[in-house]
């Protein structure tokens, strides 16, 4: 639409005015505060708030506060400008994923198995508790998935299992999970 002429003190608006902010008069200042967050990020947002309320159910310590900590940041972020930025989502997944270590956490601590996906001669669990030094068992020579087999065939009374591999594991397993006396497995 036309806009008249221009008075001293006022506004003209030719049109309408969407996605903005308006002042007038001295001293006036116009703050535009609408932050569009899509469907992606809100889904993100649902999610770390899930996994800070999670969270607080964990014994505190650096890790659980330095996870807290991303989450926080990558929350504020979307809140206040409606995305995150690339580099602190990389963070937040760094943070997040570990490296080849299994960690549990429990509401009396933590307990980290190192490289628990290979058949390692020294595998090694850290047991760490709040207010105290971590401690580090060492199994050296224990093998961990012969131990696994050796209780499996001790559990179904099969010894031989123990010397079958992975395929007399789930063998015995499927014995052990057929006798009447189990429901189910």
């Amino acid at each position: 639409a036309p806009v008249g002429p221009a008075t001293p003190g006022g506004v003209s608006i030719g049109g309408h005015l969407t996605g903005g902010a308006l002042a007038t008069g001295a001293g006036s200042e116009a703050v535009y505060d609408a932050t569009h967050i899509d469907a992606a990020h809100r889904q993100l947002l649902e999610g770390i708030a899930e996994l800070r309320q999670h969270l607080t159910l964990l014994a505190r310590n650096a890790d659980v506060d330095a996870a807290d900590g991303e989450l926080a940041g990558v929350q504020d972020e979307i809140t206040r400008t409606g995305h995150a930025e690339p580099g602190r989502l990389r963070r937040l997944r760094d943070r997040l994923t570990d490296t080849n270590t299994v960690t549990i956490y429990g509401s009396a601590g933590k307990i980290e198995i190192a490289d628990p996906w290979t058949l390692s001669d020294n595998p090694e669990v850290t047991i760490t508790r709040p207010g105290e030094d971590p401690e580090t068992r060492n199994y050296a020579g224990h093998y961990p998935y012969a131990l696994e087999a050796d209780g499996l065939a001790a559990l179904v009374g099969d010894p031989a299992a123990a010397a079958v591999g992975w395929s007399g594991s789930c063998r015995s397993s499927w014995r052990w999970c057929s006798r009447p006396s189990r429901s189910r497995c």
